[in-house]
C-alpha cells in the first residue's frame, strides 16, 4: 500500500473478527513500529504486547474489576479545555451514532468495547520510564502511529486505546510490568470485522486552515 494513501484511508477499527494473528506476525508488527523517530535516538518505548488466551484472560480480568463501577476511566485533563475541542469529541459521537443504531447499539458500545479492546485479539501496551516525562512523550505518539499503519499495511486493523488507564493496575499486574513504567496507550490489533457498520465509519477533520498556520 502506497504511504501516502495509507495515511488518507487509515480509520479506527471498532469491532474485531475472531480470526487470529500469530506470535510471529504481531512480532513482526512490533519490529516495523520501533523503526519510529525518538529524540537522541532514546527509543524511550517499553511494549507489553498480548496476543490469543493471554488477551482473553486480561479481558476477563478487567470485567471482574469494572463490574462494581467504582472506577475511574477516561482521559484526565490539566486545566478547563477549550470549548473547540469538547466540540469536536461531541461531534464524533453524534457522527457515529447513526452506525451504532444501525447495531442496535448506545453510545455505550464505544466506552464497553474499549475495555474489552474491541475484541481483538491482541493488544500492544506501550509504556515509559517515569524519568522520561513528559519530554519524550512526543516519541510514543509517533510509535503508535507507525504500529497502526504498518498493520494497516498488512491487512490488519487498529485502535489506539487509553480508557484502560483506569484498570492500570489489572494490566501492570498480570503483564509484570515494573512500577516505575508508565502507561501511555494501549493499540488494538486484529483483522477488522468487515461487516459490522461502526467499521465503516470514519471520523471527520476540521479545515487545514482552522488549526494549522503557515507563516512565511
Amino acid at each position: 500500500m502506497e504511504l501516502l494513501e495509507a495515511l488518507k484511508i487509515r480509520k479506527v477499527t471498532r469491532a474485531f473478527s475472531d480470526k487470529p494473528i500469530s506470535d510471529a506476525l504481531l512480532r513482526e508488527l512490533l519490529k516495523v513500529a520501533i523503526n519510529s523517530p525518538s529524540g537522541s535516538n532514546i527509543q524511550p518505548w517499553e511494549i507489553y504486547a498480548t496476543n490469543g488466551a493471554k488477551t482473553k484472560e486480561l479481558r476477563r480480568l478487567i470485567d471482574e474489576v469494572a463490574k462494581d463501577g467504582k472506577r475511574t476511566f477516561g482521559a484526565s485533563y490539566s486545566g478547563m479545555v477549550p470549548e473547540k475541542y469538547t466540540k469536536r469529541s461531541a461531534e464524533l459521537f453524534r457522527e457515529f451514532r447513526p452506525y451504532l443504531m444501525e447495531m442496535g447499539l448506545k453510545n455505550d458500545y464505544i466506552l464497553k468495547g474499549s475495555l474489552h479492546f474491541f475484541h481483538a485479539p491482541a493488544v500492544a501496551f506501550v509504556y515509559i520510564h517515569e524519568s522520561l516525562t513528559p519530554m519524550r512523550l512526543p516519541c510514543i505518539g509517533a510509535l503508535m502511529v507507525y504500529l497502526m499503519l504498518t498493520a494497516q499495511a498488512y491487512g490488519l486493523g487498529s485502535c489506539p486505546i487509553g480508557y484502560v488507564r483506569g484498570v492500570d493496575d489489572v494490566i501492570r499486574s498480570l503483564l509484570g510490568v515494573p512500577e516505575d513504567l508508565r502507561f501511555v496507550v494501549s493499540v488494538a490489533l486484529g483483522y477488522r470485522k468487515e461487516e459490522t457498520p461502526i467499521n465503516r465509519f470514519k471520523s471527520g477533520r476540521v479545515p487545514v486552515e482552522e488549526n494549522c498556520r503557515i507563516l512565511s
